[in-house]
């Protein structure tokens, strides 16, 4: 009997660790027919930025389930989304941005911050699809600085994860790049370099002879280069203009890999990372239904919150109940066979 009560004091502990609180995702479907928003702060401390222009782009739709399904344009530019990874998603934003940029992308909907240095979306759009979105601003000039919006990814609606459930009015506050300005001063020029950083260990035999990287100003291309073996994968710019906002994106990305850019002081790093052979018969993704919905990154309300990472529509309610019954039958299983065995 004693041995029995063992089993089954064993099997109570068990039970417990299992049913302990754990944080999931099981927030529901998404409500196709619930409108969601967007509202940006903008502000230095109390000091809003005001009349300062923002666009955002649909990335990704998704599925009822918060599942995103990656946009058939953005696909000219990365194959897949990363998972929950905060460098990775603040990478992609980065990227997205200059070819955004570059490629003229029409923007799901616009608008500029009002004296409070506010801005709800929808602006000109009556309303949006759910999805995920990024986000970029204009460059502004406010006592003597100027500011640059970082490029930032949100899902709309977002993940309460405090509630488990999602949020259709989603507000964050944007963060900028403050800088001086100095186009009043003796030196107003800039430098701007970049390094080709390759990820594919083991398949650098697939590496192009060569890749050509543009430098944009303002958007527009400034110049094109070619980075190779021969010059270290890296080209430098001197005598750039400070007063335009410089950015860096790779001409063409190469087959069987996806690019990640992103600043180091005055370096831009743009790494390519091997990716497995795409099927070039596969169809490619369609649009879901109305009910798609993508979700994203940054609640955040006054006071802005910090921002959250975008769902993939993944849930794990079910991991903890599947493992649970899994080792009941284990724990019963052993105690019938040391019964036969008793008998």
């Amino acid at each position: 009997m004693r041995k029995y009560q063992k089993y089954a004091a064993a099997l109570l502990s068990l039970l417990l660790i299992l049913l302990m609180p754990v944080q999931v995702f099981a927030a529901g479907p998404i409500e196709a027919e619930k409108e969601a928003e967007l509202t940006l702060v903008y502000c230095d401390d109390d000091i809003p930025l005001t009349n300062v222009d923002f666009n955002i782009y649909q990335i990704a739709a998704a599925a009822s389930s918060g599942e995103l399904i990656l946009n058939e344009t953005c696909s000219d530019y990365i194959s897949e989304l990363p998972t929950h990874d905060a460098e990775q998603w603040k990478a992609l934003a980065f990227t997205l941005e200059g070819y955004v940029l570059r490629d003229k992308l029409k923007p799901a909907d616009s608008g500029s911050t009002d004296r409070e240095g506010v801005l709800t979306f929808p602006a000109e759009k009556e309303s949006l699809e759910h999805g995920l979105y990024l986000v970029t601003g204009s460059r502004c000039w406010r006592n003597g600085c100027y500011y640059d919006a970082q490029p930032f990814l949100i899902m709309l609606p977002a993940i309460d994860t405090e509630k488990n459930v999602w949020d259709y009015a989603v507000e964050c506050r944007v963060k900028f790049d403050k800088l001086p300005d100095v186009s009043g001063d003796e030196v107003n020029h800039i430098t701007r370099k970049v390094l080709k950083v390759w990820q594919d260990e083991g398949h650098e035999d697939l590496r192009p002879a060569s890749i050509e990287v543009q430098l944009l100003c303002d958007g527009e291309v400034y110049d094109t280069v070619a980075l190779s073996a021969g010059n270290s994968w890296r080209h430098t710019w001197r005598g750039l203009e400070a007063d335009h906002v410089w950015k860096i994106v790779e001409k063409s990305i190469p087959g069987n890999y996806d690019v990640s850019a992103s600043k180091e002081g005055i370096t831009f790093v743009l790494t390519n990372y091997f990716t497995e052979d795409i099927d070039e018969d596969e169809p490619p993704l369609e649009q879901p239904p109305e009910e798609e919905i993508p979700g994203d990154d940054t609640p955040a309300a006054p006071p802005p919150s910090e921002p959250q990472l975008p769902q993939t529509g993944q849930l794990w309610w079910p991991v903890p109940a599947l493992l649970a019954a899994g080792l009941l039958l284990i724990v019963f299983g052993l105690i019938r066979r040391r019964g036969e065995h008793e008998s």
